[in-house]
């Protein structure tokens, strides 16, 4: 059989002497390439890694802080003389039992806030037709300031409730005022963990600076 010159230049070029370039030829093996090859536990950790970088778009804003539970410490107060200082703020908050070991916040519905379903009396009875719900706390003592607690993607799965967050959403919900607030709960400038407290209640700050 005559060898064509294209064959062997072909020929030629595939069996290179390896020897004469100082290096063995070795076929790589594709499997043994990349993360498939890596040991399982760098595999695990890479894949955690990988995970966790897929997570993390759903961490709360402030919450490298947030986590630390050190922010709970100190005093707390009963959730009886949290209502006693809500009344004071504002009488017309009424509250009911909420989720198991909870009180629910209520305030009497305005005229516009009325819906069609709403002059059918509900299951639970016509309170809750009149009212509507505008915040709630725990039936223990609670810290003044909250921390929450993570997965095992470290995302926020929890919040350990402070009563500093209760007044926010009621300031909010425009149920209470800031300066009632702070002529009943006391005024939170100099503690270092207020930092959210002020984002989330710039305006009303500003207001009453």
């Amino acid at each position: 059989m005559v060898m064509t010159a294209k064959a062997k230049r072909v020929k030629t070029k595939a069996e290179t002497n390896w020897t004469q370039v100082g290096a063995p030829y070795v076929e790589p093996n594709k499997a043994m390439l990349g993360d498939k090859h890596l040991d399982p536990t760098e595999s695990n950790v890479r894949l955690r890694e990988d995970i966790l970088k897929q997570e993390s778009v759903k961490r709360i804003h402030g919450q490298d802080e947030l986590e630390k539970s050190d922010r709970s410490l100190g005093s707390r107060l009963y959730f009886t003389e949290i209502l006693r200082r809500l009344w004071n703020c504002n009488p017309q908050i009424r509250v009911r039992d909420g989720a198991e070991g909870s009180v629910a916040l209520y305030i009497e519905k305005r005229r516009d806030e009325y819906h069609e379903s709403d002059y059918e009396v509900p299951p639970n009875g016509i309170f809750f037709a009149d009212h509507r719900y505008v915040g709630g706390l725990l039936k223990e003592w609670l810290p003044e300031w909250g921390h929450v607690t993570t997965d095992t993607s470290l995302v926020a799965h929890h919040e350990v409730r402070g009563w500093r967050s209760v007044l926010i959403g009621l300031i909010k919900a425009k149920i209470i005022t800031y300066k009632r607030a702070i002529e009943e709960f006391g005024d939170p400038f100099h503690d270092q963990r207020s930092q959210f407290w002020y984002e989330q209640l710039f305006k009303e700050t500003v207001k009453h600076a």
